[in-house]
């Protein structure tokens, strides 16, 4: 599977993203707010980082915490370039 895989641990504040190549590697990992602006944000360093290994799938998981990422869930669903 040649995929971006995608790790976020989940906070009422901030989500630190894990983004790891398909071979196992670190690619990068960064935090953004818990917000929309943090969501879109994160979205648009995956899509940069697809671009970049010009890879076309990603797999992202997320641990479950209360509702803290709900509004992340949405915003990356909705976003027509993760589809």
């Amino acid at each position: 599977m040649n995929s971006l895989f995608v790790g976020i641990d989940v906070s009422s504040k901030n989500n630190v993203t894990y983004l790891m190549k398909p071979d196992g590697s670190k690619y990068s990992s960064f935090s953004v707010q818990n917000n929309l602006g943090g969501a879109k944000l994160m979205s648009e360093k995956i899509v940069s980082a697809l671009e970049a290994m010009q890879i076309s799938d990603v797999v992202i998981g997320l641990e479950a915490t209360s509702i803290y990422g709900d509004g992340l869930v949405c915003a990356l669903r909705e976003d027509g370039r993760l589809g």
